[in-house]
């Protein structure tokens, strides 16, 4: 499909006090929208919403080291375009997961940014290597249904995914004690009410204390809460961003009167609370597609298919 390009320039190059330039065409032959007082843009043809940032600090990023990455349980890795879109350029990126659909997916994703990803043994494997690499940042999302509210008697940190949760602290802990002081962020699920003495156990493990973030208040479209724990900023003070309308993440002929959706992963079509937008054709209610279930979640449309890339 015909592509809106889009290209990050020097500040000389723009007339004084601007940084984002659109023609009049662009923006009526999209449908865009540029909200006042807000840094976020809205292409409806497209179904897509950008949250700008000020072209400095996308400038400083292209312009710094190419980082080193270690994904841990890092499924179809998404960082890859996350982190290459806000313009950090990647040198390594290396991902443990031995789902074959994750990578197959996540060779797509590193193809379409233009980073080579190398996948790495598993979890267990991984751990017992003694790895030379000097990871600038390291991602951690291991398997959390044994934590989570959804299931009954949870096992936590007691069973197979607190096993892996050492894991990867151990893995963590392997690069710092080597001096590399990598950034961290890991992600887990809000614990299961059985379980909440695992808290003080994960906190203790990590070495770092988790905090609990909504992805509401971040800008996303979804009801999904997690517990992250990161050493780059303080999750207490960083600033709340309002949700993107959800609307804007749907087909152009679909609607929801919904302001927030329901969490994407816990509300799939055989779950009693699928999610549902309406038809505007029909009149008739359906079950969201699966480029609007990937949009709902922040990911770009086609994603989870591996844009049907060998």
């Amino acid at each position: 499909p015909e592509q809106l390009i889009m290209r990050v320039v020097d500040s000389q190059v723009m007339p004084k006090d601007l940084e984002v330039l659109i023609g009049t065409k662009a923006q009526h032959d999209s449908g865009m929208t540029i909200h006042a007082g807000t840094s976020r843009l809205t292409i409806r043809s497209r179904s897509v919403t950008i949250d700008t940032e000020p072209v400095g600090k996308i400038l400083a990023r292209q312009k710094s080291k190419p980082l080193n990455v270690l994904a841990l349980a890092g499924g179809m890795s998404p960082a890859i375009l996350i982190l290459t879109d806000l313009g950090w350029r990647i040198n390594k990126y290396h991902s443990s997961d031995t789902c074959k659909a994750a990578q197959r997916v996540s060779n797509s994703v590193a193809h379409t940014a233009g980073v080579k990803i190398e996948h790495l043994p598993s979890l267990e494997a991984l751990s017992s290597e003694q790895t030379g690499t000097q990871y600038d940042l390291i991602l951690a999302s291991p398997p959390c249904k044994g934590f989570s509210r959804a299931r009954g008697n949870p096992e936590g940190m007691d069973g197979t995914d607190g096993t892996l949760f050492k894991l990867c602290c151990g893995i963590i802990k392997t690069q710092q004690d080597m001096g590399h002081n990598p950034k961290i962020i890991f992600e887990n699920v809000v614990l299961h009410a059985e379980r909440k003495q695992d808290e003080q156990t994960q906190n203790e493990y990590l070495g770092m204390e988790f905090k609990t973030l909504k992805a509401s208040d971040c800008g996303g479209t979804q009801h999904r809460t997690r517990r992250i724990a990161t050493n780059i900023c303080d999750l207490n003070t960083i600033s709340r961003t309002e949700p993107a309308d959800p609307n804007w993440m749907l087909h152009p002929t679909s609607t929801t009167h919904l302001r927030i959706m329901p969490c994407i992963m816990a509300s799939g079509s055989r779950t009693k609370a699928p999610v549902m937008v309406n038809d505007n054709i029909t009149g008739e209610p359906r079950l969201a597609d699966i480029e609007e279930l990937e949009r709902l979640q922040g990911y770009p449309a086609g994603i989870t298919s591996g844009w049907s890339l060998d």
